[in-house]
């Protein structure tokens, strides 16, 4: 076939321009918060509200054990484990347990915006994550995330964590904490 024979039939089947896509419909009438825990244990993590956990020492030895290195960014809780000015990987790597405070939680996925954070490896180094979340900060889709984050302007460093680390790549077989943490927990208040 000739170059000039392929490019008349592409012309010929050259499918038709519209001017304008069509806005995209939002579903209404969904309860953003309720989505959110929904999508959040689907995709493998836990949610609970604050008001259940009356002791948060207590509440993390019952969920994660005794004698581990609880490092947090959330004013309401203090961890027992400090990181010096110099971050260095060795303090990294020592982080069982990190908190920290997510802006906004996305509905669809299950999904917590975090920017705020020590070093940048905080959410995938540790062996397990907590993430606070205002309840009031729970929108109900990827396309409002991105106009929230239009609003006040994306930092240097931020990430949506939705779940914990997991693969089934080695035999088919569902592994959590393969690439970043074993469990991911969502307080919410």
């Amino acid at each position: 076939m000739s170059r000039e024979s392929i490019l008349g039939k592409l012309r010929k089947n050259k499918p038709v321009v519209t001017s304008e896509v069509s806005a995209f419909d939002f579903e209404s009438g969904i309860n953003a918060t309720e989505e959110f825990i929904r999508s959040v244990k689907d995709v493998g993590g836990n949610v609970t509200g604050i008001n259940s956990i009356e002791n948060w020492g207590d509440w993390i030895k019952r969920s994660y054990g005794i004698g581990l290195n609880v490092y947090s960014e959330v004013a309401s809780l203090i961890g027992n484990y400090l990181l010096d000015k110099e971050i260095s990987n060795e303090q990294l790597n020592k982080i069982d347990v990190a908190v920290l405070e997510g802006e906004f939680g996305v509905a669809e996925n299950g999904a917590v915006w975090v920017e705020r954070f020590a070093h940048r490896s905080i959410p995938f180094i540790t062996q397990h994550l907590i993430l606070t979340l205002k309840g009031s900060n729970i929108i109900s889709n990827m396309h409002e995330a991105y106009a929230e984050l239009a609003e006040y302007g994306i930092p240097d460093f931020g990430v949506f964590i939705s779940g914990p680390s997991k693969t089934a790549d080695i035999e088919q077989s569902l592994v959590y904490g393969a690439h970043g943490p074993k469990s991911l927990t969502v307080v919410i208040s």
